[in-house]
């Protein structure tokens, strides 16, 4: 489906993954790969196969559409991005079905000619079809993708770091104390488990969403809520795509579960762990829960993926106490990205549609 034409040999259109050939499954990996060294040019490239298995078995709680910019003289992409929303079979569906997410990346030879303003309004007006009305941009590019979203109005939501803990500089001693100065949580003890036990999906559940909910965030952040069909089919998918989603909870002496932790290691990226939601609830706090899951977990990973050399995490700048809790475990910022929203009305206004 062709809607814009930038000069005879550019072309922005929609695509489905599964009817790439395999020539232009390497120019959408080269593009790719060209982002990626971008933001962390001394990593391995991710797995192809690890990407192109995800984009071919899209999650049942989502709509993506993939869109391109193709130059038909070269064959190949010039441009990578799409959007996503949640479909009506995600749980949050009825507090967040007026967002649409964007992605947008432009090959750094072949900027400054238009090309990433026609490719959003593209885009846009997909969603606007769909009838979006609030659009959700995270640009990780501070010279390109950021100042773009300023130029065209966008207000920053959320400004937040990847951040890296390199493991042969952990201190594991340091590890060890937390481990021993939550002995004051007395008769708390800690679980391990990948499936949620069936026993403690609904507690479980009650307990992932109010602590995502009490997370620092922008009040346009939208809501997660997770339920237990949602996790089974969450632990479905990324088992599916070759994920190990390993969960470390503390359970207080009445059964009541308070704080978790969570990783996911895939053995296509050994070197890297991707460390997720970290919490504990409100009524359960000062007793160093927070800093004993975070030790315990990153003791398991050194026994379980010995050759893990990097923790990854995501915070927002203005979460205190968690930023505080990594910035003594090692935690480094890696990159930064940048959260803008725009009201899709406002946008098309300054995009002349």
């Amino acid at each position: 489906m062709q809607t814009d034409r930038l000069d005879p040999g550019l072309q922005i259109s929609q695509y489905a993954p599964q009817d790439l050939s395999d020539q232009l499954w390497e120019s959408f990996f080269e593009l790719r790969e060209q982002r990626f060294r971008g933001l962390l040019p001394d990593d391995p490239l991710p797995s192809r196969e690890f990407r192109k298995k995800y984009m071919l078995s899209p999650h049942p709680h989502w709509k993506t559409f993939w869109w391109m910019v193709f130059s038909t003289r070269e064959q190949k992409f010039i441009g990578l991005g799409g959007l996503w929303f949640e479909s009506q079979e995600s749980p949050s569906y009825n507090v967040n079905k007026h967002i649409v997410y964007m992605d947008i990346y432009v090959d750094k030879d072949c900027r400054r000619q238009g090309i990433g303003t026609a490719y959003l309004k593209a885009i846009l007006s997909q969603a606007k079809a769909h009838g979006k009305t609030l659009v959700r941009v995270e640009s990780a590019e501070a010279d390109s993708g950021v100042p773009f979203c300023q130029n065209l109005g966008g207000r920053v939501v959320t400004e937040r770091h990847v951040n890296r803990l390199k493991i042969e500089k952990v201190d594991w001693s340091l590890m060890e104390k937390w481990q021993e100065g939550a002995q004051r949580a007395k008769g708390v003890s800690v679980e391990l488990f990948q499936n949620v036990p069936e026993k403690d999906i609904d507690a479980y559940c009650k307990l992932y969403t109010q602590i995502m909910a009490q997370a620092p965030a922008d009040d346009s952040a939208g809501q997660m809520i997770i339920t237990p069909k949602k996790r089974r089919q969450d632990e479905k998918e990324y088992e599916k795509n070759g994920y190990a989603w390993h969960t470390m909870i503390t359970r207080e002496p009445d059964g009541a579960m308070s704080g978790l932790t969570e990783i996911f290691y895939a053995p296509e990226q050994p070197h890297l762990i991707d460390q997720e939601l970290t919490g504990v609830k409100d009524a359960y706090r000062g007793r160093g829960l927070g800093k004993w899951l975070k030790a315990d977990m990153l003791f398991f990973v050194k026994s379980q993926y010995p050759a893990a050399r990097f923790v990854d995490t995501g915070n927002a700048d203005h979460n205190a106490p968690m930023l505080s809790i990594n910035e003594r475990m090692g935690f480094e910022p890696l990159f930064s990205q940048t959260f803008f929203e725009f009201q899709a009305k406002d946008l098309a206004k300054t995009l002349g549609i």
